[in-house]
């Protein structure tokens, strides 16, 4: 395990440490027979009870450095380090979008035709993660219906409810790949 000292850190335990003991003073007697001063304690009630709390809030004080320490450094083996993996789309057509944000971002996985009834699956290219959809569309009544899921391999699944059928709206990415699939 290695230690990296925070210098931040040792300056604030420095200065909690004066600001608790600057309240605590030991109590002087001038010897009137000499210049000399005599270092003694009066244990008294009020100086345990004083140095009882000064331990008391030391001990706070440490707890809560070592706390603050643990939590702001971590080595790099703690760090969790995540790459999302792109799905790659080398040979798969790109669907073209009117929105500017959204072109380049949807590619055409499979096609199958069945009569009137087209069903694709595509992939939709985020900026932190990637999400597949599989839609049925019917060009001559102008109707789909689609499901998203979050990997590939949960479109493979025979028991997908692509939910109801509906009119894809205009200016929207449903509508952009209905007119893709419809006018090829």
């Amino acid at each position: 395990m290695s230690v990296r000292f925070n210098w931040g850190l040792i300056q604030i335990a420095f200065i909690g440490l004066f600001y608790l003991l600057k309240d605590f003073k030991l109590p002087v007697e001038k010897n009137n027979f000499s210049t000399n001063f005599n270092w003694s304690i009066k244990f008294n009630g009020k100086i345990a009870i004083k140095i009882i709390f000064s331990i008391f809030k030391l001990m706070i004080y440490i707890v809560l450095i070592v706390f603050i320490y643990k939590s702001c450094s971590t080595k790099d083996s703690d760090k969790e380090i995540q790459v999302e993996q792109k799905f790659n789309t080398t040979g798969l057509s790109s669907i073209p979008m009117k929105d500017i944000n959204e072109n380049n971002r949807y590619f055409l996985i499979s096609h199958q035709k069945d009569n009137q009834l087209h069903t694709i699956t595509y992939v939709r290219i985020g900026n932190d993660a990637d999400a597949f959809g599989k839609m049925e569309i019917n060009c001559t009544k102008n109707l789909i219906r689609k499901i998203s899921v979050e990997n590939q391999n949960s479109l493979l699944s025979s028991n997908l409810d692509l939910g109801p059928w509906y009119t894809p709206t205009p200016d929207w990415t449903d509508k952009d790949i209905f007119n893709f699939i419809c006018n090829r």
